[in-house]
């Protein structure tokens, strides 16, 4: 038992890193195309789940830097030191993701939606849902949280949608 465990913590730990950068590099790449095209109204997304995230995984770092110290089990610290540690890298690039309509499409939390795509969208109060994938279907895929705008801005953001939907 002690063997397997050896022996997975630290591949768990490679597979966490290398998902994690993927995820990092992917939102970067989109942060990098909100910065380089003209952002014609931004959106928000709620911060609190990474933020919550964040501090759960400082206090588990914590205890994983005490169980390094008392246990000297260091294949099994070190592989929980890698995970939480990228844990933390990823919901920090969380917290940096930018959502908004550009120019030539949507940014919504973690794709890009191009103007051509049938996208659909429903406002309620101060915030809005879009959905429809590429083809227009409403799936799992194409299912995304809640964005929040300011609430004197919803007839800009309705005139900006319906215009960006028209141009294509």
């Amino acid at each position: 038992m002690k063997i397997a465990l050896l022996v997975l913590f630290p591949l768990i730990a490679v597979i966490t890193l290398i998902w994690s950068v993927f995820c990092m590099i992917k939102i970067y790449k989109l942060n990098q195309k909100f910065k380089s095209s003209k952002v014609l109204l931004k959106l928000k997304s709620r911060q609190t789940l990474p933020i919550i995230a964040i501090s759960l995984l400082s206090i588990f770092l914590i205890l994983d830097i005490i169980y390094l110290g008392i246990k000297k089990e260091y294949a099994i610290g070190f592989s929980l030191f890698v995970i939480i540690i990228s844990f933390i890298s990823l919901f920090g690039f969380v917290l940096s993701f930018k959502s908004g309509i550009l120019d030539s499409g949507l940014i919504i939390p973690y794709k890009f939606i191009s103007k051509d795509s049938n996208f659909s969208f429903s406002i309620d109060k101060n915030h809005i849902c879009f959905y429809g994938d590429k083809k227009g279907f409403d799936t799992i895929t194409s299912a995304i949280t809640r964005l929040y705008f300011d609430s004197e801005n919803k007839n800009e953001l309705l005139e900006t949608l319906n215009s960006l939907k028209s141009d294509s």
